[in-house]
């Protein structure tokens, strides 16, 4: 019996800003059902990889496929139609809406044969959010903002998601809020990639990873061997 096909497969992706070439000839492969860490220094390419890949960055490749669909080229609106969820380093939620109106923001219809997320799954997932339902999305604290932003991006149903710095700044008890987040979603068998510095958020949630270094791929393999390793941490990312 051959593997499934990979959830998400990317061949030779370019990218630049402006004239400035950010990407060099990067391949990615994420399985089914698994989490998978992009680790590398601020300015390694991590986010430009996440918005080329979204249709937000010039780029070109030899090929990017989601879910056996090609989506090179497509438009942004189309490949998050298709199932691709993005949760920028930004967050980019809704400040003048509640919790409950940025929820609202992101639904879209149920996929065939996968639960949809509605506002109580949402809440069983997040527990932070379910007192604050009414309140605006600029009373909340930074580590509350990121749970939104992961939750309205839930409401559209994805079968994948990609997330950019999930733990960024937050405190450590919401580090850990957000990690048995990610785990209860691989349960679940959402595909993951998840952008990050953390390498202790990453070796809670995560089974393979990648290493950016200057915009190339100088790593690929299982998790644990690299964070295991001091001489590889200190080759592939100056640790």
């Amino acid at each position: 019996m051959s593997a499934a096909p990979d959830m998400l497969r990317i061949e030779a992706l370019d990218a630049w800003y402006a004239r400035a070439q950010v990407l060099f000839g990067v391949d990615l492969a994420l399985k089914r059902g698994e989490v998978l860490a992009m680790i590398g220094r601020n300015g390694a390419g991590k986010s430009t990889l996440m918005k080329a890949v979204m249709g937000l960055a010039t780029a070109k490749a030899r090929a990017i496929t989601f879910d056996g669909v090609g989506i090179a080229g497509l438009p942004a609106h189309r490949i998050a139609r298709a199932g691709l969820g993005y949760v920028p380093e930004e967050r980019r939620i809704f400040t003048n809406l509640t919790v409950a109106e940025n929820l609202e923001t992101g639904r879209r219809p149920a996929r065939p044969g996968v639960d949809a997320w509605t506002p109580a799954r949402i809440f069983e997932l997040f527990p932070n959010l379910a007192g604050m339902q009414h309140r605006s999305a600029r009373e909340m604290s930074g580590g509350e903002q990121q749970m939104l932003a992961v939750a309205r991006t839930l409401m559209g149903n994805p079968k994948a998601l990609l997330l950019d710095e999930p733990s960024e700044g937050l405190a450590p008890v919401i580090v850990d809020a957000m990690a048995d987040a990610v785990m209860a979603l691989k349960r679940e068998g959402l595909s993951i990639v998840l952008s990050e510095q953390n390498l202790r958020f990453a070796g809670l949630v995560c089974d393979a990873a990648v290493v950016l270094s200057s915009g190339s791929l100088t790593y690929a393999g299982p998790l644990r061997p690299l964070l295991d390793d001091h001489d590889l941490l200190e080759d592939k990312l100056g640790l």
